[in-house]
């Protein structure tokens, strides 16, 4: 098991109508992880070559840094992320912990019909998606 801590400070500006407003970011990530988990090799390039994208292009290249990052280390096994939300003055506004912790890999095996995008299936644009206007 891989044990590394990852700290990530950014300062995201945002302007709304004519309201301003300016939010600092720091984040400390503990990530215990392994490259010797049986079936990582068809675990890894489903789960890591997912492409998430924000469409903000500074926070689109973050995440790409990140995910590339990480299919150095593993799978995560233990990740302890600890965040905290200042104002532009520096004062914390936010604090939180989170603790994600693998507690059973098992291997299983599915018919093909499992992934089979059903019959009734349609697809809805989310928020995220731009939307036709004609």
């Amino acid at each position: 098991c891989s044990h590394l801590k990852v700290t990530t400070d950014y300062t995201m500006k945002m302007k709304i109508a004519f309201i301003k407003k300016t939010m600092k970011f720091h984040e400390e990530r503990e990530i215990w992880s392994s490259t010797e988990i049986p079936g990582i090799d068809d675990i890894n390039p489903g789960f890591l070559k997912k492409d998430f994208k924000t469409g903000i292009p500074d926070l689109d290249e973050m995440i790409q840094k990140q995910m590339e990052e990480q299919k150095k280390i593993g799978f995560p096994l233990k990740v302890i992320t600890r965040a905290t939300q200042m104002n532009r003055k520096g004062k914390a506004v936010n604090e939180s912990t989170n603790t994600m912790t693998v507690i059973k890999i098992k291997s299983k095996n599915f018919p093909g019909s499992f992934f089979e995008i059903p019959a009734n299936y349609d697809h809805v644009n989310g928020p995220w998606e731009k939307k036709k206007l004609f």
